[in-house]
């Protein structure tokens, strides 16, 4: 027999009518509890169901969670609906490597040898592509992370991050917390350094936590701050040396003399 859940936040997520979940194990318990507690969903709820409109509803909502790049729409909208992004081939609607089409991949690769000015060209071989930040973040959690264990990163952090870890892979974040507070020999605020992250992955072990990376945005989410290269190879060091598996960065690249991982020679 099915265990049948009507739950008064997950029924909030879909606000034209009411769901009722039926939850057939342990997993989709948890999945139901992590997602019934997201801020970031509830609050993108309230917000649909009262917009904001300078003539229709001017006491709406406006959300500020979301970081979304609308200053490039035209450029993309432009560019995609060119004639020759419109060709398809029979091979596309049929299966494909699991990793993403080799051309594609293969363009990437160059892209980023280019953009990202890599130490070594980037081999198409070891690029996949995923559907989606979240989906990245969810699939490394599985590739690394034994249920429970946890990735381990600075605060404030991009807070979609704990759910795409937590949802289904069931991996945590220990933060690190950083302050608006500049402390003695610190240049700015929420600095972060490798003695902060010694700090605080002494404290998830003494809570009996495995951590398995260093979860790093650069340029950071939301601080915008751009990590150094000496910053990101203090990091990769720290991994190497505390961390049982590896490191994961999220990376934008191209931003104003920022460092990229395919930039750093991590053999050296």
């Amino acid at each position: 027999m099915s265990e049948h859940i009507t739950n008064k936040n997950t029924s909030s997520t879909c606000p034209d009518f009411k769901v009722k979940m039926s939850v057939l194990s342990e997993r989709g318990k948890h999945i139901n509890t992590v997602v019934s507690e997201d801020l970031i969903m509830k609050g993108s709820i309230k917000t649909r169901e009262n917009s904001y409109h300078h003539e229709k509803n001017p006491t709406g909502c406006i959300n500020l969670g979301p970081a979304q790049n609308k200053l490039m729409c035209d450029v993309l909208t432009k560019r995609l609906s060119q004639p020759d992004l419109m060709v398809w081939r029979d091979d596309l609607f049929h299966y494909y490597p699991d990793a993403g089409l080799l051309e594609f991949r293969q363009a990437i690769a160059e892209f980023l040898t280019d953009k990202a000015n890599a130490a070594m060209p980037v081999d198409p071989d070891k690029v996949v592509v995923i559907n989606g930040c979240g989906t990245v973040l969810e699939s490394v959690a599985f590739a690394l992370c034994n249920s429970g264990d946890a990735f381990i990163t600075p605060t404030p952090y991009y807070g979609g991050a704990w759910q795409d870890f937590m949802r289904r892979a069931n991996v945590n974040i220990h933060p690190v917390h950083l302050y608006s507070n500049k402390s003695e020999n610190e240049t700015r605020s929420f600095q972060l350094t490798i003695d902060k992250l010694e700090k605080g992955l002494e404290k998830a072990n003494k809570k009996g936590l495995t951590i398995r990376g260093l979860f790093l945005m650069n340029p950071h989410n939301p601080q915008g701050e751009i990590y150094s290269r000496e910053m990101i190879k203090d990091c990769l060091q720290f991994c190497h040396k505390y961390v049982t598996k590896s490191s994961f960065t999220a990376r934008i690249v191209g931003s104003h003399g920022s460092c990229s991982l395919v930039n750093i020679n991590v053999c050296t």
